[in-house]
């Protein structure tokens, strides 16, 4: 059997395999929960395995690991994909895994044809970035709302995971190879994308310290209002039914209307009638003098 029909092989059964992950997920768990624990998963074995080769290569278990991780981003692609609408980066993370599973095409393929090569090598301390994607999966799942102690963690990890292993690994290929050559693309390419994310997380792990709002200095009090003004400035803040019954009050006392009431002088009783215009105006007011000359009166024996 050829290596791209072993490879072929490996990575149709594993697809098979995250598949029968996936649909038995799902008839306990949501879709994004089984999505988050499928993803872990592959990231943890992906560590294990590389691993393991960084200390026992041999092209068999190079086979295996890479049509592994193959298979999980096709399946994870197919998946984001229909979810695309409801997934805010799911465009993006379709590229991440299709540009993936053409660097492990790609490393397949020197793996085979240049043995001499120790580019297995350093692909081997690059899969092993996936060491930060559980951290990842776990903030993401209850949506960022974790300690900052975690998203510290999750900083420092993939900080030495993922920028400096993938720069160093670019760089060693790069000295290997004596010349930046097209092959050289994927490598330099996921190493600044990384770059790129690690100062979005950067950002996002030291949002929990907010700037310190100076305390508001109290205003300085103003000076004492006339009574005019206070009463001025009550009534314009007053609610609108205290306003309108003070109106209507108002305009029932000042209303040009008679006045009659009975006022007593020893023994006699008299009606008083009183010329009033209104009970502010006192120039029309007929006053009641000692003598009573100034007053109409009406004895109510009369009446």
């Amino acid at each position: 059997m050829k290596w791209y029909q072993s490879f072929g092989l490996y990575t149709v059964i594993h697809y098979y395999y995250f598949h029968l992950i996936q649909v038995y997920l799902r008839e306990h768990l949501d879709q994004r929960s089984s999505s988050y624990i499928v993803s872990t998963y592959h990231a943890i074995l992906c560590c294990l395995f590389q691993f393991y080769y960084l200390f026992y290569p041999s092209d068999q278990l190079h086979t295996f690991i890479y049509s592994f991780s193959l298979a999980y981003c096709l399946i994870d692609s197919q998946h984001l994909y229909q979810v695309r609408k409801e997934h805010k980066y799911a465009t993006s993370m379709v590229l991440h895994h299709l540009g993936m599973a053409a660097s492990l095409i790609l490393g397949e393929v020197l793996n085979v044809h240049h043995p001499e090569s120790t580019a297995d090598y350093y692909g081997a301390i690059g899969f092993l970035a996936e060491a930060s994607t559980p951290i990842l999966n776990y903030i993401q799942f209850y949506h960022g709302k974790v300690s900052w102690k975690v998203k510290y963690l999750f900083a420092l990890v993939y900080f030495f995971c993922r920028p400096i292993s993938l720069t160093y690994c670019s760089y060693m290929l790069t000295y290997e190879l004596g010349t930046f050559t097209f092959k050289m693309f994927l490598p330099y390419f996921f190493t600044l994308l990384n770059w790129y994310w690690f100062y979005k997380i950067y950002r996002k792990s030291f949002e929990h310290q907010q700037p310190e709002i100076p305390p508001r200095t109290p205003s300085p009090k103003t000076p004492t209002e006339t009574p005019s003004a206070a009463s001025s400035a009550a009534s314009s803040t007053a609610p609108p039914k205290i306003n309108q019954a003070a109106t209507s009050l108002f305009e029932s006392l000042t209303e040009e209307k008679p006045l009659f009431g009975t006022i007593k002088f020893g023994n006699k009783s008299v009606l008083k009638f009183h010329g009033k215009k209104n009970l502010f105006d006192s120039t029309s007011s007929s006053s009641l003098s000692s003598n009573g000359s100034n007053s109409d009166e009406i004895p109510l024996e009369k009446i």
